[in-house]
Formats: C-alpha cells, structure tokens, sequence
C-alpha cells in the first residue's frame, strides 16, 4: 500500500496546483505546497524578490519510499484498495458565503481534470514498474536473515499477498545487506540525494571472494516479473512526472515467453555477512560512501534511477556515532563506563565516589563524544537492532581504541572501548 502512495504523491505534486477559470483566488494545492507557501517560506520569497533573485530553488526529491501522510491507500473489505488525498484550498469570502451545492459543483469542476489525469498515471506502466522495483527491494531484504522485530508493512506480508513464500524453507543469506554489482553509491554533492553522474562515479563491483561474493536469486511473482529484466533493472524506463505512458497493457508486446514465464531474477553482489566485519581501505576509497550511503540508508527502499535500488540492509541495522550535546536520559551505560569523575554535577547534583547506581540511570544534558555514542549503542540494542554501523570518521577515539601508550598516560580510565 505504501508503495503506491508513495508513487501517487509526487505524481499529485506534480498536477497541482490548480486556479480557477473565472477566480484566481481559488487555489487547490497539496498540503506540503500550503506548507512552502506560507510563514518562513513567503518571507524568503520576499527578500528574494528585493535582492533581485527571482529564481526559485528547485527542491529535491526524496529518494526513499516512506509513509505518507497527505497521500494514503487502504484495503477494503472487498480485496480493493481507496486512494484518500489530503488538500489544501483557499477560498474567498464570497465562495464560502455560497450555498453548499454551488460549494461542492465548483471543487467538482476543478478536480475532475485533475482526477482523470491521476488515475491515467497510476493505471500506466512506469507506476507498475516503480511498484515491482520497490517489491524486488523487499523481497531481497527478507532473504538476508529473519526479522526480529515485527512490521505491519514487512516483506513477509508481501511475500503472502503475491503467494511467493517459501515458509520454513525459505533460504537466507544469513547476511545483514546485500549490495548488487553495478550500483551507484556516491551522491551528487554532501547535500544532494541524487546519484552522481558515471563518470566520474564508479560502479560498485563485488570482490572476487567466495566469502563475500553471491548471486541472489529473488522471487517476486509473475506480475512484477513483466517489469523487470533479468539482472532486477526495471524494464520500463521511469520517465518525467509530465510524460504520458501507455497503458501496462503494451508490456506484453515486448515480453518473450521465457521472461513471461519466470517469476525470479539474479543478481550478483556482495554481502555483509553475520558477525564482526571491518571495511578497511587507503583515504577516498570509498569507505564511508558504502557505509553510511548503502548500508545504513539500505533499511529504506529508494525509488528507479537512485542507483541503490538494488542495496538493501536488514530492517533492524542501526548506524551509531558520537553526537556531542545530545540529551541522555536514564540510560545504563555501565557495559562502556567504570565510573564517573567525583564532583561532577549532573543536573545540579553532586555525584559521590560510588556512582553505579548513576551510571545505571545515566543522565546529562550535555554528553560528551565518548558517553554519547556509549548511549546510542545501548538504545539501539533496547531497541532491537540486529545490527551495528559504525563509521570511524564520526565516532569518538577513546571509545573506539585504546592502545598500550595512551593506557600508559591514562591508567584510571574509566572508558571501556
């Protein structure tokens, strides 16, 4: 449900918004378009008008299928699915002073359009294609390992709607991500969740390591299969939100019987198997991009043409690091501290020399790089990660290491890395 919701809400984004013919006061806009439109928005449109910059910033869009809560699709009792869509008008004065049919006639008229261009858009192959992509995502993700954390939205809830459960049979990866051959893990720019341009991007290439090194073969049903060629690219090439396709229908034209047939595709990849596992490498090499931009992003799924459609994490991965400031309450962090300095105050209290009890119910308002990233990897674990990222770059060097000269000048630490 969340992957048509999450197609239909950039498309509605796309139509809106529309004036009326006869009053262009009348507005109908998305609720994130009323959002932009007023408060901080309009004011900076203002100075820019003054400055003379009259360009608007293009916002950039999210890569990631996430629930919506302006656009959202529910089951209903007759195995069919409700679109519900969530504007936002503005009506004159002299509108709302109207009787209630005039009221309903006039947003009639000016939806109508709107609706029909819609339901050609959903009902077209490139939303079928953007929905199979987001299904292969899900399907490789339940390959890694069981979940241990129960999801309403789960790929085992997929795999029971499309029939294409193996039950207890199912074979896992036993592996906490997966990342196929040819994916595109560097981004445009440090603010930019587009993918950069190959070249200069380079194509992830797995190693030559019978450890590492698999060829995943994923069910994702018949339907879904239509849309996708052998390797889990789409078929269909996803065109601009302006662009009108022909019906999913013309698919089959170009579908041979032996694709028609098969409900699987394979691709080969590196995996990220259970256990300890150290990415090591010289300076921009790489190391961080596959961490933080394939791994720990890969517990959501990304939209065709991200260029990490193809890189899934286990749901329950958590990427850790050291937040200097950041606020901890009653947090037991004894696993990674001994002890806490004498006459420190926490929250306007002394601490005595015997602080376990503190450090069982740690609490701070301003937790240092060390006792910060302590926190966050207990919180992950009472959360039920199954995993841990940590990226080196962003973590605290005391809470990492500790090697012979430094125990030498700091015999009393009470950090356990």
């Amino acid at each position: 449900m969340m992957r048509l919701a999450d197609y239909a809400a950039p498309t509605l984004t796309d139509l809106l918004p529309i004036t009326h013919n006869n009053d262009s006061s009348v507005i109908i806009q998305t609720m994130g378009q009323s959002k932009h439109d007023s408060g901080k928005e309009e004011k900076r449109r203002r100075m820019m008008r003054r400055s003379g910059k009259r360009k608007k910033k293009k916002e950039l869009p999210i890569p990631y299928v996430l629930e919506r809560t302006d656009c959202m699709v529910t089951r209903t009792a007759k195995d069919g699915v409700t679109l519900q869509l969530f504007l936002h008008t503005t009506l004159p004065t002299s509108v709302m002073s109207d009787t209630m049919n005039t009221f309903q006639s006039l947003l009639s008229g000016m939806l109508s359009p709107m609706l029909d261009q819609l339901t050609r858009r959903l009902t077209s192959s490139n939303c079928y294609a953007h929905v199979a992509c987001v299904v292969l995502q899900r399907q490789l993700r339940a390959m890694l390992q069981p979940s241990r954390i129960n999801s309403t939205d789960s790929a085992d809830t997929d795999n029971k709607n499309n029939n294409n459960a193996d039950g207890d049979n199912k074979k896992y990866l036993n592996a906490v991500a997966f990342v196929a051959d040819g994916s595109i893990l560097p981004r445009k720019s440090g603010r930019s969740s587009l993918p950069m341009s190959s070249p200069p991007a380079l194509p992830f290439e797995s190693p030559e390591s019978e450890q590492l090194t698999r060829v995943a073969e994923v069910e994702v049903g018949s339907f879904w299969r239509r849309f996708l060629n052998d390797d889990g690219t789409i078929r269909v090439p996803i065109k601009d939100a302006g662009g009108d396709e022909n019906s999913a229908t013309t698919m089959d034209n170009g579908v041979s019987a032996t694709m028609a047939k098969s409900t699987t595709v394979q691709m080969r990849g590196m995996i990220i198997p259970c256990g300890v596992t150290l990415i090591v490498g010289g300076g921009y090499h790489g190391k961080s991009t596959l961490l933080q931009h394939a791994l720990s992003m890969g517990v959501y799924d990304t939209i065709p043409g991200d260029g990490r459609e193809h890189c899934v994490s286990h749901r329950d991965a958590v990427s850790v690091r050291a937040e200097d400031g950041r606020y901890v309450s009653d947090v037991n962090v004894t696993a990674f501290l001994s002890a806490l300095p004498t006459g420190r105050s926490i929250n306007g209290a002394s601490i005595p020399s015997e602080n376990t009890e503190r450090l069982t119910r740690f609490r701070t308002g301003d937790a240092s790089g060390s006792t910060s990233q302590a926190a966050n990897v207990v919180e992950a674990l009472e959360s039920g990660a199954s995993a841990l990222l940590v990226d080196e770059d962003v973590s605290a060097a005391n809470f990492m290491a500790r090697d012979g000269r430094m125990r030498a000048m700091i015999m009393d630490e009470p950090i356990t890395p």
